[in-house]
C-alpha cells in the first residue's frame, strides 16, 4: 500500500526569491523523509510567458533624457565671424555675413550649453576596462553600453554620458581603453552606473577611479559646451504587460504637449506653448539654458564626425541674455525638436520601435500640407559665399527632431531592446575662438538615422512626377509627401523561443542527492558540466507553444529513494538553470513558476483475521 504527499513549491509563495526560477520556499508543516520514500517531480508549471510579456516586479521611474537637433535650412542663417547666428527674420540681429563662408549648410545642429570651465574642471579622457574571468581564447567579451554618471562643472548638476564598448577577443586582449572625453567637476566625479547583472554578462571587472584617465584642472577663463538635455520622467506601475500596452504607455508620455508644467503664449513672462523635453522653441531653450546657475549660454553644434574637429562653424541661437536680443514674439521663433513621438509595436516584425521622434517637412499647396521631404534645391542659394553657390539638390528627411541621450533603468530598457540607441558625444580637445574673443570647447556628436533618430523615408519612388512626364527625372519644387519613416527598430523578438539546446534543468535541494556527470571541459559561460550536479531532479524539453506555460508532467523526472537516516524537511530549495547552469534571463522566463514534488511511502498492510 502507498501513500503520496505532493509539496508544492510556488515561487509566489517563497520566502526569498534570488530570480525568476530561483527561489526558496518554507514550508507550512514539516514532512518526514523515512527510508525506503521515493521521491519524484509530479508536475512542473515553468512561466514562459515572458517571452511575449514584459515583467515590471514594482512600481518603476522610467527616465528619458532627451537632445534636440534643428537642420540648418534658412537662409537667414548667418556666420559672424568665427561663430555664427541663427536668426528667423531678417530683423531679428545685427551683422552682416562674413564673406566666403556659405550657409546654410544643410547639417544638423544640437542644442548645446556653454558653461565657465572653471578652476577645478578636469576631463575624464578614457577608461581601462578589463576583463573579469578568463575563457576560452576564441571567445569574446564587452559588447554592451554602459552609463557613466559625471558631475557638471560649475552647476553640480548630474549627467549621465553613454557609451559602446565593442565585442572584444578576448585571445587579443584582456583591456580595452574606452574613450570619454568630458569635463567635470573635480578628479573623482564620475561613477559607473551599471549593474552586477550586467558586467556579468560583459564578463567585465568594474573599473575603480584608478583605471580612468583624468587630467587637469583646465584652467582659464575659456568656456566648454555640453548637450543640453531634458528627462521625461513618469512611473510605470508593477505588473506584467503586452509589448502594445508599454508602447502605448511610453507613446501617451512623450507626446504629451504640456507633461512638465502649464503651457502659454506670452514671451513676455516666459510662458511658452509647450512645456515637453521633447518639442521646445529656439526662446523657450534660450530661457532655460541661462537661467541655469550659473547662467549658460546657448549655442547650435553642428553635427561632425570626430576625426574633423569643429573650427567654425557653431551656431549663436538668441544666446544672450540681454533684453535687447531675446525673441519676444512667435513670429520670430522656430520650433525645435519633435512634433510627433511615437512607440509603436510591430505584429509582423514582434518589435517595439520608435517609428517617429521627428519634426517632418510639411509639404503640398494650399490647405493640403502633409509630412515629406523637401529637396534642398528649391531653397535659396548659400547667401554666404562669393560668388554665390548653389545649394546640392539633395532630399531632406526632417525638419527637427530629438534623440535620447540616456534612458534609465538600463535594465528596463534592455529588457525592451534598447541597447544601443543612445546618442553619445565627447568634449572636443581643441577649443576655438568666437566672435567676441571667448573661447569654447565645443563638442563632437554624431547621429545615424533609424539608429539614434528618425526621419522621413527616402524612398525609390521620391523623385518620380506624379505626372504624364513620370518617365522624365524631375526636382520636386514643392517636395514630395510621404507617411514613411525610418524606424529605430529594438532588438528584442517577442514571442520567440530563445534559440539554447532545447530543454532546461531543474535542481531542488538540498535533500535529494543524484549525481550528474558532465564533460570534462567546462562550456563557455563557466557552467557546472566539469564538475558535475547533484541537485538535478528533472530534465524539461521545451517543446511547447511559443508565448504560453512549459508543462511536465513527471516524464523528465529523475526518482529518488531515501536511504539511510531520516529527514525533517522544513524548506526546500529551487533552481531552474539552462543547460550551461546559468540563469534564464527576464525574457525567458516570467514569475509564476511552480513546482510539485511527490513523496511515495511504502505503508505495510496488516495482516488479515481469520
Amino acid at each position: 500500500m502507498e501513500q503520496s504527499t505532493l509539496i508544492k513549491l510556488r515561487q509566489a509563495e517563497a520566502t526569498n526569491v534570488v530570480s525568476n526560477g530561483s527561489y526558496n520556499v518554507a514550508l507550512r508543516e514539516n514532512v518526514l523523509l523515512e527510508e525506503g520514500d521515493v521521491v519524484k517531480i509530479h508536475s512542473i508549471f515553468l512561466d514562459t510567458t515572458s517571452e511575449s510579456r514584459i515583467e515590471i516586479f514594482q512600481d518603476t521611474e522610467i527616465t528619458m533624457t532627451i537632445a534636440k537637433f534643428l537642420l540648418n535650412t534658412k537662409a537667414e542663417s548667418t556666420v559672424l565671424a568665427a561663430n555664427a547666428e541663427y536668426r528667423s527674420t531678417p530683423n531679428y540681429a545685427a551683422g552682416p555675413p562674413v564673406v566666403g563662408v556659405p550657409m546654410p549648410d544643410l547639417r544638423k545642429y544640437w542644442v548645446t550649453q556653454a558653461l565657465p570651465t572653471g578652476a577645478n574642471a578636469y576631463n575624464a579622457e578614457k577608461v581601462r576596462l578589463e576583463i573579469a574571468v578568463e575563457v576560452l581564447p576564441f571567445l569574446t567579451w564587452g559588447d554592451t553600453t554602459l552609463t557613466f554618471q559625471i558631475t557638471q562643472v560649475g552647476t553640480g548638476k548630474k549627467i549621465n554620458i553613454t557609451r559602446h564598448v565593442p565585442k572584444i577577443e578576448a585571445d587579443k586582449n584582456k583591456h580595452y581603453d574606452l574613450i570619454i572625453n568630458v569635463f567635470m567637476e573635480g578628479p573623482t566625479s564620475i561613477e559607473l552606473l551599471a549593474e552586477k547583472s550586467q558586467l556579468g554578462k560583459a564578463n567585465m571587472k568594474r573599473p575603480t577611479i584608478g583605471n580612468y584617465t583624468i587630467t587637469g584642472p583646465i584652467v582659464g577663463a575659456d568656456n566648454h559646451s555640453s548637450l543640453w538635455t531634458e528627462d521625461l520622467t513618469f512611473t510605470i506601475n508593477a505588473g506584467r504587460y503586452m509589448p502594445s500596452e508599454i508602447a502605448q504607455i511610453i507613446t501617451d508620455k512623450m507626446s504629451r504637449i504640456d507633461i512638465n508644467g502649464p503651457i502659454g503664449n506670452n514671451y513676455a513672462n516666459d510662458l511658452f506653448m509647450t512645456n515637453t523635453p521633447c518639442l521646445s522653441s529656439v526662446a523657450q531653450q534660450n530661457y532655460l539654458i541661462t537661467g541655469t546657475t550659473p547662467p549658460g549660454k546657448m549655442y547650435m553644434n553642428p553635427e561632425v564626425d570626430t576625426e574633423f574637429p569643429i573650427t567654425s562653424t557653431v551656431l549663436l541661437f538668441n544666446g544672450s541674455t540681454a533684453a535687447a536680443n531675446k525673441i519676444v514674439a512667435p513670429a520670430d521663433d522656430l520650433f525645435i525638436g519633435a512634433s510627433q513621438t511615437s512607440l509603436n509595436y510591430d505584429d509582423n516584425l514582434k518589435k517595439l520601435n520608435f517609428d517617429i521622434i521627428h519634426f517632418p517637412f510639411l509639404v503640398g499647396t494650399g490647405t493640403d500640407f502633409k509630412p515629406g521631404v523637401l529637396y534642398s534645391g528649391t531653397n535659396p542659394v548659400n547667401n554666404n559665399a562669393v560668388p554665390a553657390v548653389a545649394l546640392p539638390v539633395i532630399p531632406l528627411s526632417s525638419y527637427s527632431g530629438i534623440a535620447f541621450a540616456n534612458l534609465q533603468p538600463q535594465a528596463f530598457w534592455s529588457e525592451l531592446g534598447f541597447d544601443d540607441l543612445a546618442i553619445e558625444w565627447q568634449q572636443q580637445a581643441t577649443p576655438i575662438t568666437l566672435q567676441d574673443t571667448s573661447v569654447l570647447y565645443p563638442i563632437l556628436i554624431t547621429s545615424q538615422e533609424s539608429v539614434n533618430t528618425t526621419g522621413t523615408f527616402l524612398g525609390l519612388d521620391l523623385p518620380v512626377a506624379k505626372t504624364a512626364d513620370f518617365a522624365i527625372p524631375t526636382i520636386p519644387a514643392l517636395g514630395v509627401q510621404d507617411p514613411l519613416t525610418t524606424p529605430i527598430i529594438s532588438a528584442r523578438e517577442f514571442d520567440q523561443v530563445v534559440d539554447d539546446e532545447g530543454y532546461l534543468l531543474v535542481q531542488i535541494g538540498p535533500n535529494f542527492q543524484q549525481k550528474m556527470v558532465g564533460g570534462t571541459t567546462s562550456d563557455a559561460n563557466g557552467g557546472f558540466s566539469q564538475s558535475g550536479s547533484n541537485r538535478v531532479q528533472s530534465i524539461i524539453g521545451k517543446y511547447f507553444t511559443t508565448g504560453s506555460f512549459l508543462q511536465d508532467s513527471g516524464g523528465g523526472s529523475v526518482t529518488y529513494e531515501h536511504m539511510g537516516t531520516p529527514q525533517l524537511l522544513s524548506s526546500l530549495d529551487v533552481s531552474v538553470v539552462r543547460p550551461d547552469g546559468s540563469q534564464p534571463s527576464l525574457t525567458e522566463l516570467g514569475s509564476t513558476n511552480s513546482i510539485f514534488v511527490e513523496i511515495i511511502k511504502t505503508i505495510p498492510v496488516p495482516p488479515t483475521q481469520n
